[in-house]
């Protein structure tokens, strides 16, 4: 789960209880005599962090259960088990005029032109386009996580959650044609996607 403000929520937590790893409104939980007190972690300052491992409603967080975008590890955090991050090359035509954003759900389509002959000297190319891999989740665009500020602009590059085997049929894909990504609706409608 990629983190925002409001996951999270102020609890009362027993003084004896506090451990000095908890986020703490006004500092940290344990100050020595005399220190200075730290800057006072807000939900704010969590934003677009990924969640290493599940947390349970009430729990106290720490920021060793968070990743922070851009360390190490924090992709590898944000996928689900078994799953595999894959990145494709796009522009504005290929990859929606920049409306795809973290978060949302597309569909890889393939189009390649086909050479078919019915005779001797009967060639003519045709093109055709179809759904390699459907319904899967956009985990990146470039390098932004973001899915909190909703800020349109074309990318160079998206970055999908894929299954090993989507994975290797999209290598495939690409090697035979053009791909593009198709943005699916967040309402589904059976009818229209016959």
């Amino acid at each position: 789960t990629i983190v925002n403000p409001d996951l999270f929520r102020w609890q009362t937590w027993p003084e004896d209880g506090l451990s000095p790893e908890y986020v703490v409104r006004g500092g940290s939980a344990e100050k020595a005599e005399g220190e200075k007190a730290e800057a006072a972690a807000k939900p704010e300052d969590f934003t677009g962090w990924a969640v290493r491992r599940g947390l349970v409603a009430g729990e106290p967080v720490t920021k060793k259960r968070l990743l922070e975008p851009g360390k190490a590890g924090f992709l590898a955090g944000v996928l689900g088990p078994g799953m595999r991050a894959v990145s494709i090359g796009i522009n504005a035509e290929t990859g929606a005029a920049g409306f795809i954003l973290p978060g949302d759900r597309v569909d890889v389509v393939l189009t390649q032109q086909i050479r078919q002959t019915d005779g001797e000297d009967n060639n003519r190319d045709k093109v055709i386009s179809e759904t390699v891999i459907d319904d899967v989740r956009v985990l990146a665009v470039d390098q932004t996580f973001n899915d909190i500020e909703e800020q349109t602009r074309v990318g160079k590059t998206i970055t999908m959650e894929l299954s090993p085997k989507q994975a290797e049929g999209l290598a495939v894909a690409k090697r035979m044609g053009r791909i593009s990504l198709s943005l699916r609706s967040l309402v589904r409608d059976a009818k229209v996607e016959m």
